[in-house]
């Protein structure tokens, strides 16, 4: 099908979109709780991690995830190539029915070019939202530059636009199923393909009224220079969520200024991974990876700075040791332990809905910010 693009496009899409899920229109008041930065079907293997120092020369690319390798999984999760692959069907929709069975409404399955599948399919996803009631939103966009092939770096910025307009308007697959969210993953310094790779999403965020999540590297200072970028090319900050927060925001208070910083300039940022508790963090060395009790208490202090509007949370599962049926917590963590943790915590009802309900649902659905 050819590409469409311009004001064709842009009518076809204010005609069909109302929180585009795989399996069509949803209104956000009927999403329930979202979880808005997942992966259900991916591929992370060109992320796999071999060379960290803690692994003292050992080889354990080829190791099974198996019960008895749990524990050493867990601490070295993109260290095992079996690992980083999610690709069971069957499991996926055990797993995600699972999520459903604890009140999860919806989930954003942000697997895009540089880590789908190979025989990446949405369709496979319609699949697995029709078994279990869930509702999936697919992504479009373009992870970071080295997860990228030859010719996606040589892609121009209309192309990499036109690319995500066509999956959010048009679709694709033998059911032209639909995307109804952009991620961009970055670098720090940023790359030249991310670069361009932002202001498409831009572009097509203005066209399309798509929000965009931003993984924005593992630096304190880079979200606020990717804010900076995206508002000089006109997007909203509601359309905008900063991912992955937790990975580069340390528990001190100067970093917990920052974060309130970076809500009070207009975007959302995600605490994106709950669940991934073990302190060691194989992508930076030098970090302490927090537990999900200092995940809660930082929140709590950013509800407290005025933050609450702004504050979405998620899991970012990626790795087979995450799923339930490999010994992890699940799609269903939020609920079945983090919304009690947080009314333990002294957390309001009303809060924790804000959090995991309202906050996500206006975030997807910000296309009145055009």
């Amino acid at each position: 099908m050819a590409v469409q693009t311009g004001k064709t496009l842009q009518s076809h899409f204010i005609n069909t979109y109302n929180n585009l899920s795989v399996l069509g229109k949803v209104p956000s008041e009927e999403l329930g709780v979202v979880l808005p930065h997942e992966h259900i079907l991916v591929d992370y293997t060109t992320g796999l991690d071999t060379t960290t120092s803690f692994l003292n020369g050992r080889d354990v690319a080829g190791l099974p995830v198996t019960m008895e390798n749990l524990g050493f999984t867990r601490r070295f999760m993109y260290s095992v190539r079996e690992n980083v692959v999610l690709d069971e069907i069957e499991k996926a929709e055990t797993e995600v029915g699972l999520y459903k069975t604890s009140g999860g409404g919806c989930i954003c399955e942000m697997s895009v070019v540089g880590m789908r599948r190979k025989e990446h399919s949405f369709d496979d996803l319609a699949r697995i939202s029709k078994a279990t009631g869930v509702h999936i939103v697919s992504t479009t966009g373009f992870y970071s530059e080295s997860f990228l092939s030859a010719e996606i770096k040589t892609m121009s910025v209309q192309s990499m636009a036109e690319l995500m307009k066509t999956e959010v308007a048009i679709g694709s697959g033998p059911m032209g199923l639909k995307c109804g969210v952009m991620y961009i993953a970055c670098s720090d310094p940023l790359k030249e393909t991310e670069k361009k790779a932002l202001e498409a999403a831009a572009i097509t965020h203005k066209e399309t009224g798509v929000a965009i999540q931003v993984a924005p590297g593992r630096t304190t200072d880079l979200p606020f220079r990717i804010l900076d970028r995206l508002y000089s090319y006109g997007v909203h900050g509601q359309a905008i969520s900063m991912s992955h927060v937790d990975r580069a925001f340390s528990d001190c208070e100067t970093n917990l200024k920052l974060m309130s910083d970076l809500c009070h300039r207009g975007c959302y940022i995600n605490h994106s991974l709950f669940g991934k508790e073990c302190s060691h963090y194989p992508c930076n060395e030098d970090f302490d990876f927090p537990s999900d009790a200092q995940r809660i208490a930082r929140i709590k202090a950013l509800v407290d700075r005025g933050c609450l509007d702004h504050l979405l949370v998620s899991h970012d599962i990626v790795c087979r040791n995450e799923w339930a049926c490999y010994g992890g917590y699940g799609y269903g963590h939020m609920l079945d332990h983090i919304a009690p943790k947080f009314l333990n915590r002294g957390f309001q009802r009303a809060t924790v809905d804000r959090i995991m309900r309202e906050n996500p649902q206006r975030w997807l659905t910000c296309s009145e910010f055009r």
